[in-house]
């Protein structure tokens, strides 16, 4: 059933008419622009040359293998869906045969699942909760189409799946799950015997951990929501509020390069200071790699006026696909249509989307990255203009959105739970806060170091936009250190601003992502310049 066949061309749907081969740009910005380098930067430089803790994370570890490899082109073996019994253009089901091609792909160790041009049917009838869809469960499978246009390789959903939980109106199910099968229940291997500067990557261990090279880790802190006085250190100079119940934490994960006996080596840099007396630990776990989505179009059903919160189909009838545990694992050169929560991140890391675009009818959700560490998305489109922007949700950290565009009104989204460290740079959209969303008990949105960077506004809010209202009450936007750099556009009227420079123009570097890139590895890599995103002056 297998056969080994040339790897099909990868086709950039994005319309040169709107977008543009921009990064070249960037990178002879980065290296010989006469522009001034902007103080922040500067500090971060100077900083970090120094030894001392600078403003900014250092964001250049973010993607598939930190940003020093590219994405691979896989090439086989070939499992081709028609092979399996799928028929495209039709209206027999095709979930079935889709699954014995993975299935197929998984017991001989990885390749190619093949889509050849047409339309498949992956969910023709409404299905129950607990019936499957599509699953990835083992490492090494890229799914392939022809291309994402509507004449390309397109899975069609047809119709809803029901949620877990009708109740929980966010619990829809995904027509495409990636994950392991099995989950190691996660086991403490030791504890953070002191304190550690942002940016850093060896870690003092208390002796007696039982942490090995080459195991991916889990660095956590948590502080209850009861713990006043050490919650109102944690985002002085703001006040905790009770009804925040859930508390505050932090979790970061990592890959381990080197160990000894009192302290841990880290392959990434940490993201949020670690201060004395707070108890880290370093727990286990365990994903998948190097599984790969591209060249497909994902169709949905959803044509109805979307309203938040309606109910659950409003929210998550029609879902695409969710990495759940997954590291160096890509998505590129995809369309998601009338779908009301085309991705999500969770619980993965260093994780590449590129080039990805939402057409159709206004969802829920675009692309939201749910407590996970180094996920970079590369211009992500969302033409359909979902309620919620770009999202960071759960302690995610070191997430970078460059070259993505979002509606007029709307803004990016951080959704509680505490996540830090996020970059949004070389954007476009709305700086309005609304669309940002989150559980009362999981507040506040953000801690330290929102970063929004080279970003082009498009909407004028008739008030000033606050990040952290002084009486943060109800359901107020709550922002711990929003940093914004080089903002230029309508509506630049802000308050409760941790840091703000280059109101009105683009500073130098044109892409802070780009420039601590460059700095780390001596050069940008030059598979960087392939992608696109918004043009720019």
């Amino acid at each position: 059933m297998t056969a080994v066949l040339p790897v099909p061309p990868i086709r950039n749907r994005h319309r040169a008419s709107t977008w543009s081969i921009y990064l070249s740009t960037a990178v002879c910005l980065l290296t010989g622009a006469p522009a001034a380098v902007t103080p922040i930067y500067q500090a971060f430089l100077s900083d970090t040359a120094a030894g001392r803790q600078p403003v900014l994370p250092d964001y250049s570890y973010a993607g598939y293998q930190h940003g020093e490899q590219p994405i691979p082109a896989v090439k086989g073996p070939i499992f081709d869906v028609t092979r399996f019994g799928a028929v495209p253009n039709s209206k027999q089901p095709a979930y079935a045969a889709i699954q014995r091609a993975i299935d197929a792909c998984e017991a001989a160790g990885g390749g190619v699942v093949w889509f050849p041009k047409g339309v498949y049917q992956v969910n023709p009838a409404p299905s129950d909760a607990d019936q499957p869809r599509l699953r990835i469960s083992k490492s090494g499978v890229v799914l392939r189409g022809v291309g994402s246009g509507p004449d390309g390789s397109v899975l069609y959903m047809e119709a809803e799946i029901q949620p877990e939980n009708p109740n929980q109106m966010w619990s829809g199910r995904p027509v495409l799950l990636v994950a392991p099968s099995d989950r190691e229940k996660a086991a403490v291997l030791g504890e953070v015997s002191g304190a550690v500067a942002m940016n850093q990557r060896r870690i003092p261990m208390k002796t007696g951990h039982t942490i090995k090279p080459g195991d991916r880790v889990v660095l956590t802190y948590k502080v209850a929501g009861t713990e006043t006085e050490v919650l109102n250190q944690q985002i002085a100079p703001h006040a905790w509020l009770p009804e925040w119940t859930n508390g505050l934490s932090f979790k970061e994960r990592h890959e381990v390069e080197r160990v000894g006996p009192d302290f841990i080596l880290m392959r990434e840099v940490l993201l949020t200071p670690i201060k004395v007396n707070q108890a880290w630990t370093v727990s286990s776990t365990r994903y998948i790699n190097n599984v790969g989505i591209e060249n497909l179009r994902f169709q949905g059903n959803w044509k109805e006026k979307f309203v938040h919160h309606q109910d659950w189909r409003c929210d998550s009838a029609w879902r695409g696909f969710v990495f759940n545990y997954v590291e160096n694992s890509w998505a590129r050169n995809c369309v998601f249509t009338d779908m009301n929560w085309p991705i999500q991140v969770v619980s993965s890391r260093q994780c590449t989307l590129a080039q990805l675009t939402f057409t159709g009818t206004q969802g829920h959700f675009g692309l939201q990255c749910v407590n996970s560490t180094n996920i970079l998305n590369l211009a992500i489109r969302d033409e359909a203009g979902h309620h919620h922007g770009p999202s960071v949700q759960n302690g995610s950290s070191g997430t970078v959105y460059h070259g993505c565009s979002w509606r007029r009104e709307g803004s990016f989204d951080s959704h509680g739970g505490n996540s830090y460290a996020s970059l949004f740079e070389l954007g476009e959209g709305g700086l309005t806060l609304k669309g940002v969303g989150g559980s009362l008990g999981s507040y506040p949105h953000h801690l330290h170091a929102c970063v929004v960077w080279n970003h082009r506004q498009t909407s004028q809010s008739k008030v000033p936009v606050d990040f952290w209202p002084e009486t943060a009450t109800g359901w107020a936007s709550t922002f711990g250190q929003p940093i914004l750099v080089g903002i230029t556009g309508q509506g630049l009227d802000y308050k409760n601003v941790f840091l703000r420079e280059g109101d009105g123009q683009f500073v130098t570097p044109q892409s802070l992502w780009l420039a601590q890139v460059q700095k780390r590895l001596g050069a940008i890599p030059a598979y960087l310049t392939g992608f696109s995103g918004p043009a720019r002056p």
